[in-house]
């Protein structure tokens, strides 16, 4: 199995994976806040611009860009956004919970300081664009034309761009068991159970992000329909690479786990040592990976379709 976190002992009786998880894990909670950059057409507008024509506007939505989305200020914001986002979702297991994540606690140091940096560009980010909006504005008032509205925009960026994130108690009040400790008791059940299914998400999702990587490069490995080779990014490889040390960092602990850490070691032992620029020049190793890959990506498959697992993950997602 991938490492296993320390769980403490004084009574607690952590023999299943959910109640492991939840002794080991702390609940994190994300919220970025941005100014989106898109607006839908009022049906008014879509008339106007649809006039002349036999289309009943009823049937069209329509939406308009704000901001030149190649502006390399709006790019760059972007990005941040994305990376802040992506180490949220790197560094953490999904959880029943809209919006909370599960993160092994020996993680937190590290989630702290990359977010915090992460806080300091999306800073520096938006104070470049205060000095951009009056020309960003301009720009979009050409193009738009008759379309532009003023009120589209805030008349300041304060507080339009921010990132916060906290550690939420998932865990029942204390209190509850000097008022009520049939209650106290019973809210302890609910939460065990969230962590249960918290395994097979989080199993799940591993699984799928490991098939769709393994899926990728066996595709870019293969051969188009007239013989040549194809083009792949060296990102193929490298996102794989980058995935295996995540994995081990994460408390995988599910039923069908210890199957997916011995896939992650074959694929890691094919991959050892390859580069991509190696995989595009050698026809024959390029065909031998392309082969593991293959196998690899059926058994991922297989695992895939394990229907009892799926449906209790898509109720999870129901209530959520």
């Amino acid at each position: 199995m991938n490492a296993r976190l320390d769980t403490p002992l004084g009574g607690i009786d952590t023999s299943t994976a959910g109640e492991e998880l939840r002794r080991n894990c702390a609940a994190v909670r994300l919220h970025v806040k941005s100014f989106g950059t898109t607006r839908t057409l009022s049906q008014g507008q879509v008339a106007e611009l649809m006039a002349g024509g036999n289309t009943d506007t009823s049937m069209l939505r329509a939406s308009k860009k704000l901001l030149d989305s190649c502006h390399p200020t709006v790019k760059l914001l972007g990005r941040i956004r994305s990376q802040i986002l992506a180490t949220w979702r790197g560094m953490t297991l999904p959880y029943t919970e809209p919006g909370v994540r599960l993160m092994p606690r020996n993680l937190v140091p590290e989630f702290e300081q990359r977010m915090g940096f992460l806080r300091d560009e999306l800073a520096a980010a938006v104070a470049e664009l205060e000095g951009v909006w009056p020309s960003l504005l301009n720009a979009a008032q050409e193009r738009l034309g008759d379309l532009f509205g003023r009120s589209d925009y805030p008349e300041t960026l304060d507080a339009l761009f921010s990132v916060v994130w906290s550690y939420p108690e998932v865990s029942p009040p204390t209190y509850l068991m000097a008022i009520d400790p049939s209650l106290y008791h019973r809210e302890q059940r609910r939460i065990s159970e969230r962590f249960d299914q918290a395994v097979q998400l989080a199993e799940q999702a591993v699984t799928e992000e490991f098939a769709s990587m393994v899926a990728h490069l066996s595709e870019r490995l293969s051969d188009d329909v007239s013989g040549e080779r194809k083009v792949f990014r060296d990102s193929a490889v490298e996102n794989l690479r980058e995935f295996f040390g995540r994995f081990r960092q994460l408390p995988i602990h599910g039923a069908s786990a210890d199957q997916l850490e011995a896939l992650i070691n074959q694929v890691q032992g094919v991959l050892g040592g390859v580069s991509p620029k190696t995989l595009r020049e050698s026809g024959g190793l390029r065909q031998e990976v392309a082969t593991e890959l293959g196998k690899v990506e059926a058994t991922l498959q297989s695992m895939l379709v394990d229907r009892p697992r799926r449906r209790i993950i898509r109720s999870v997602e129901a209530v959520a």
